[in-house]
């Protein structure tokens, strides 16, 4: 890797890392609470929950690979 190689190369870091620190992240995930708040709630309503039963499991992408 040549000298100007190198600095195209770095130049670039540093804009991906500006850009990474830009970026909202917005958490996909239930804290413990909210889910023990949001299964509460699905008890207090059967009819809402067996129709999400009824929707069957969550599609296989989800799920966590094979080792």
């Amino acid at each position: 890797m040549t000298r100007n190689e190198r600095q195209i190369f770095f130049d670039r870091l540093v804009e991906l890392r500006g850009t990474y620190s830009r970026t909202d992240h917005q958490p996909t995930a239930l804290t413990i609470v909210d889910l023990i708040a949001y299964a509460t709630a699905l008890l207090d309503q059967p009819e809402r929950l067996e129709t999400l039963l009824a929707d069957g499991p969550a599609p296989s992408a989800s799920t966590l690979p094979s080792t």
